[in-house]
């Protein structure tokens, strides 16, 4: 991914009536998370995110990055990106 750049953000929901979640970037090697988007409908199975600049991501940039869905209902976390990304400069 790129610093300033959109992605698209996909899950998928198997449960009846989910809930508002709330997306999170997480970096796995500093254990430092940042909200990306607060109380968005489960059911929209997606999310724009545009990318920000480091000063505005946990750790120092770079690796070991992954995207957290949380319910914001039981604040128990829905899913985690599978794989770890990086983030770089544009």
């Amino acid at each position: 991914m790129k610093v300033g750049e959109n992605y698209k953000i996909k899950w998928h929901v198997d449960i009846k009536n989910p809930s508002r979640i709330q997306l999170y970037v997480f970096n796995s090697s500093t254990n430092g998370i940042v909200s990306i988007a607060d109380s968005i409908d489960a059911n929209n199975e997606h999310y724009e995110w545009l990318v920000p600049t480091f000063d505005n991501l946990p750790g120092i940039g770079g690796k070991d990055y992954k995207i957290r869905i949380v319910n914001l209902e039981s604040n128990e976390i829905y899913d985690e990106s599978d794989a770890k990304f990086s983030i770089v400069s544009k």
